[in-house]
């Protein structure tokens, strides 16, 4: 059910109800149906504040004329919303409207003034994938016997071509202050090779960044 836009603006200024008796109020609408508690009003009851001492008056629905039952109709709404779109598909200025109106007012220490921060989400989840090239060489050294002599290396294995060739998936969680950042990477070869890494770093003042 959509939301009567017109109406409900129309009752919280001020309209002229008439009673079936024929006599006339200029008042707005303060409550209709089950109200809080502690105001005692009924269901088949309305709550009309007139305009001009700004005294409350408790009306029957069935008192009403036929035309006011029928604008209260109007005011009935399942406060479900009218539609949705996209925010990115708003201008630039209506975007800046919704942002500021999202956002949350805290008081700044020292200072008599508040500060406007809009809310953002801590942080973002980034995921890589790609190939990667990965080659060992495994050799050996044999010591000279004699001063005289240098000592002799050799490769007795080495992983190359299309066996060095493998693949790497990366997660990273980066805040958005870019102050603290982790990862998780695997790795993995047409060798068989395969290893896991896991990363801390933090930045700390400046420059300066511990992990």
């Amino acid at each position: 059910m959509d939301k009567d836009g017109p109406a409900h603006k129309e009752a919280k200024k001020g309209r002229k109800w008439t009673s079936s008796s024929g006599n006339v109020i200029n008042a707005s609408l303060v409550q209709r149906s089950k109200a809080g508690k502690g105001e005692g009003i009924k269901k088949e009851q309305v709550v009309l504040r007139r305009k001009k001492d700004k005294k409350r008056i408790k009306i029957k629905i069935s008192d009403l004329s036929k035309s006011d039952q029928k604008f209260l109709k109007k005011l009935v709404w399942d406060g479900k919303k009218v539609g949705s779109f996209l925010i990115k598909s708003l201008s630039e200025e209506d975007q800046k409207i919704i942002n500021t109106a999202n956002a949350s007012i805290r008081d700044k220490p020292g200072k008599r003034r508040r500060k406007l921060k809009i809310g953002q989400p801590y942080a973002s989840l980034r995921i890589k994938a790609g190939f990667s090239f990965t080659q060992f060489v495994h050799g050996r050294v044999d010591p000279a016997e004699n001063d005289d002599e240098i000592d002799v290396y050799s490769i007795t294995d080495r992983i190359n071509g299309s066996e060095a060739i493998g693949f790497y998936v990366k997660l990273e969680g980066i805040t958005d202050n870019k102050k603290s950042k982790s990862y998780l990477q695997f790795n993995s070869s047409g060798s068989g090779f395969k290893s896991i890494g896991f990363g801390l770093k933090h930045n700390i003042w400046k420059s300066v960044h511990l992990g």
